[in-house]
């Protein structure tokens, strides 16, 4: 089945939301590479690349997108784990990188 251009229907947890899907926006396939890097900065860092995660009605208003770089944590990843997360959680869709890719992704080649 392929996917469409976009999608429609904006569910999930807030926390692990694209910008497209918070700012609503449209959005695709692409919002699960965003929820993927979310995931592996919170277990390569112990912390979330984002300051949301609260629900409330004005989400999107409160939520702001952290820069990885001011993360102090990332001196100690490699320059692979680097790469992966900054390319998974590129606040355009169009820079992140698709699913396919990041399954070749040096990082995860071991």
């Amino acid at each position: 089945m392929a996917f469409e251009s976009s999608m429609m229907t904006n569910t999930g947890t807030q926390a692990f939301m694209a910008p497209e899907m918070v700012l609503k926006k449209d959005f695709n396939e692409k919002v699960d590479e965003w929820g993927a890097g979310c995931i592996l900065c919170f277990l390569l860092t112990g912390k979330m690349p984002t300051n949301g995660g609260a629900v409330s009605e004005d989400f999107s208003s409160k939520y702001e997108f952290v820069s990885l770089s001011n993360n102090i944590k990332l001196q100690w990843l490699e320059d692979s784990d680097k790469d992966l997360l900054i390319q998974l959680l590129a606040n355009s869709r169009d820079d992140r990188i698709s699913a396919r890719s990041a399954l070749i992704h040096p990082w995860l080649i071991c």
